[in-house]
């Protein structure tokens, strides 16, 4: 296909069809060839094999990083923590939570009854959990996503995303964070000394914290691991039962924990300063990147941290001490997970 000039671009490449454009440099020799065919084999040597890279086309949910902004209608994604790519929500709402899992990604919103569902990075639906309430959080664990809202004792948990049931919580109260491992669902109450644990996610168990406080994220590395926002303290439990206090190095507005590479880092808004420990008890706190620092989570496949802001900054880690500032486009980015 000599007089043919194939220009094949990552745009023009979904899912194994493409398009070929053609300048015509010779009328005759053009016709002789009508009736050869253009196969995949054709092109597969010169353009890299990327008909085989499902991530590629944005068709995977595979080794993602994804992040989600209050009041916008984005998603962005990330295959590394530094190049981000957008992509369109089913609608503009308060998003607060996002989580992924067994090949699904779920974000929750504020104030709604929707939030969204995909199995496909770049194509978005919408979900309903069956009520609206303020949802808080979206966490997963053992083949189910939970969602907790505040001013409430209902949470909803569901295996597939699309199909919802209803559990009662111990109590009313601003639920804000959750966690799951060792085989339990826990859940913690905002401005409050209350927890929650289930083995099904169905039937919950109130729990007592040693002290109130406004827990503001919770994680499970080798045992559970939570911290409180506009305070120095921290708490710990190996079987999310019983639990003790400790102390972080400074009061600051802390919000998000996560484990990876056997760390603890916890982030703080309005701070250049990121909390780490080794075992959930003894911290020590480490000048980094400022920023008005909203989430973090961890990529076991990539082996990195990667947290996000309020606004136009990422960062990503491989140890949570030293940190590169990342570009990203500027949203009210809120949440952020992994898949």
């Amino acid at each position: 296909m000599t007089d043919i000039n194939k220009a094949i671009s990552s745009n023009e490449i979904k899912n194994g069809r493409s398009i070929v454009k053609t300048s015509i440099n010779n009328i005759s020799a053009l016709l002789s060839n009508l009736t050869k065919t253009i196969n995949l084999t054709d092109i597969q040597s010169k353009y890299d094999n990327k008909f085989d890279d499902a991530n590629y086309y944005g068709g995977s949910l595979s080794n993602y990083f994804v992040t989600i902004g209050y009041n916008s209608d984005k998603i962005s994604a990330s295959v590394d923590g530094i190049v981000w790519t957008e992509y369109d929500l089913p609608a503009t709402r308060g998003w607060t939570g996002i989580e992924s899992g067994n090949n699904k990604i779920i974000a929750c919103a504020y104030n709604s009854r929707y939030g969204a569902r995909t199995s496909q990075i770049n194509s978005w639906s919408e979900n309903d959990f069956g009520a609206q309430k303020n949802w808080q959080n979206i966490f997963y664990g053992d083949n189910k996503f939970v969602t907790l809202a505040d001013s409430t004792n209902i949470a909803v948990y569901s295996s597939t995303g699309d199909i919802w049931t209803s559990a009662n919580l111990p109590a009313t109260a601003v639920w804000k964070t959750g966690a799951y491992g060792n085989g339990l669902y826990v859940a913690l109450a905002e401005n409050s000394a209350v927890a929650a644990t289930s083995t099904n996610a169905q039937t919950w168990t109130q729990r007592t914290l040693p002290l109130s406080d406004n827990w503001k994220s919770v994680v499970y590395g080798d045992k559970f691991v939570a911290i409180a926002r506009n305070s120095d303290k921290a708490i710990y439990s190996s079987d999310g039962i019983n639990w003790n206090q400790t102390t972080l190095p400074n009061q600051r507005l802390w919000n998000s924990i996560a484990y990876g590479n056997g760390k603890y880092v916890a982030v703080a808004e309005s701070s250049q300063f990121m909390a780490v420990s080794s075992d959930g008890i003894n911290w020590s706190e480490y000048y980094t990147l400022y920023g008005q620092w909203k989430s973090i989570t961890y990529g076991n496949s990539k082996n990195i941290f990667v947290a996000i802001t309020d606004g136009p900054i990422a960062g990503t880690s491989t140890d949570g001490i030293s940190w590169t500032q990342r570009s990203i486009s500027n949203r009210s980015w809120y949440d952020i997970t992994t898949t």
